[in-house]
């Protein structure tokens, strides 16, 4: 694991929610009041895993490229 995943982790979460936000704010009737109550909100309807949503195919992308690039480092 290096910096980007530990990077790509938290980052996620606060980009999931932040465009989960920016999303319900369009709406002629938003159901969230701010970042933490749309946090809770989304525990409380989705589960934990809810704000994990699409996390998976990022770090899978993210393994992908740093096997790729250490593969190539090893053939130089």
């Amino acid at each position: 694991m290096n910096a980007k995943h530990t990077y790509c982790e938290p980052a996620h979460q606060v980009d999931f929610l932040r465009t989960k936000l920016i999303d319900d704010a369009k709406r002629s009737n938003p159901q969230y009041r701010g970042l933490a109550h749309g946090t809770m909100s989304i525990v409380k309807q989705e589960g934990i895993f809810g704000i994990y949503r699409g996390l998976f195919p990022v770090v899978m992308v993210d393994l992908y490229t740093s096997l790729e690039r250490g593969c190539l480092r090893l053939h130089r």
